[in-house]
């Protein structure tokens, strides 16, 4: 295995950590995509709930892993503002 895969599975782990149990925690979004797409997540945002945020868009909308890196890289959360006055949904 890989030194980069290793180091990967270790942030991963302390993005997502187990419970005292030992249990796994919850995967928000992140748990439904591919490993090619955690890895640009955990590579491309330190701030968990814009990673969780960035994860639960990209499985309701299908992303590519070159899809969501674009997104990340152009801050569409930034972009994703509820105007002012309106409810979000």
């Amino acid at each position: 295995m890989d030194a980069r895969h290793v180091e990967a599975m270790r942030r991963f782990e302390a993005a997502y950590p187990p419970h005292d149990d030992g249990t796994p925690a919850p995967l928000p979004g992140a748990g439904a995509l591919p490993w090619g797409q955690v890895r640009v997540l955990l590579d491309e945002l330190n701030d968990g709930p814009t990673r969780d945020r960035y994860a639960n868009r990209a499985v309701e909308h299908g992303w590519s892993q070159d899809v969501l890196a674009h997104h990340i890289r152009t801050g569409l959360h930034g972009r994703e503002q509820v105007a002012p006055g309106t409810v979000p949904s």
